[in-house]
């Protein structure tokens, strides 16, 4: 949960930087050891981020792995990430449980996921 909640966080905060800057705003980034200390051990938060145009940058000498906020949201995939996973915290801890223990067996994680995909395509 706290991994869905960090993303949710830093997608949120890009979307509102994008909204005050009106394209106008200075890059924003933290450090990738500071995300990774609050998502801890849960999978799939830097493809997440990276999907909604978060960059990644590797360490480099004195620089630590920094990850770099988007400049807009043209795409509208941090608004709909946002919606998303506003809709998954509100489910309770043992519905995400479930999901989670379902999407590790191909046989139940592929209809589950062709039902997600189809849901996704009809939300504006």
């Amino acid at each position: 949960m706290c991994g869905f909640t960090c993303c949710h966080l830093q997608i949120a905060s890009s979307l509102k930087r994008i909204a005050q800057a009106d394209g106008l705003a200075e890059p924003k980034y933290t450090s990738q050891q500071a995300v990774e200390g609050k998502v801890g051990t849960v999978d799939g938060w830097r493809d997440l981020l990276s999907y909604t145009g978060f960059h990644f940058i590797g360490a480099m000498k004195d620089v630590p792995a920094t990850i770099v906020f988007p400049e807009h949201d043209d795409s509208g995939l941090q608004r709909k990430a946002l919606r998303h996973l506003e809709a998954m915290l509100g489910l309770p801890q043992g519905c995400l449980h479930a999901l989670a223990t379902l999407s590790k067996h191909s046989d139940v994680a592929t209809p589950l996921l062709s039902t997600v995909r189809l849901c996704h395509s009809h939300c504006p």
